[in-house]
């Protein structure tokens, strides 16, 4: 069974060796390129903005901490609005 697999451009993170940190679109196999400094660059693995919905209850963990942090939130408004009245 051959498995065939497309080369796509995307945007990666490198970090040369003076430690400048920037992206680059290259094709998914490449691994090290050149920095603007000269410097030889390296793929790095970035964070990513992914954060997972506790609102909806498909992540238990994340749903709980979800409900606490609600729960905190009303709590303080009742406290406010009693201190205001």
């Amino acid at each position: 069974m051959r498995i065939w697999q497309e080369q796509m451009i995307k945007v990666f993170d490198f970090r040369c060796e003076n430690s400048h940190l920037f992206e680059e679109f290259v094709d998914s196999t490449t691994t090290t390129t050149r920095c603007g400094c000269g410097a030889v660059a390296t793929k790095v693995v970035s964070a990513t903005p992914f954060v997972l919905d506790g609102s909806t209850g498909d992540f238990p963990g994340r749903h709980r901490k979800w409900i606490r942090e609600h729960e905190e939130a009303g709590r303080k408004g009742r406290e406010t609005r009693r201190e205001a009245g």
